[in-house]
């Protein structure tokens, strides 16, 4: 999971709020729609068996996964957006 712009250089597109965040993890695939992200600003959700963290906001995302040794960590918002 990269999102390296030094690397993308020139080839970065304007944002597109309508995209799609990609996964691809130990051969599984999955696709989450950035604004269905964006609006709940949090999503933990179980990826081919590896439980994930995605957060969306401001033309911007993150993905991150959740097992930290035997534990697994859950998410969540706190405050008022």
């Amino acid at each position: 999971m990269v999102n390296d712009i030094e690397r993308i250089g020139i080839f970065r597109q304007e944002f597109y709020p309508g995209f799609v965040i990609g996964l691809i993890l130990d051969g599984h695939a999955k696709a989450y729609c950035y604004t269905d992200v964006a609006e709940i600003d949090v999503l933990n959700d179980d990826f081919g068996g590896f439980p994930v963290m995605l957060w969306a906001a401001d033309n911007n995302f993150h993905a991150y996964l959740l097992r930290v040794g035997d534990r697994v960590l859950t998410f969540e918002v706190d405050g008022e957006k």
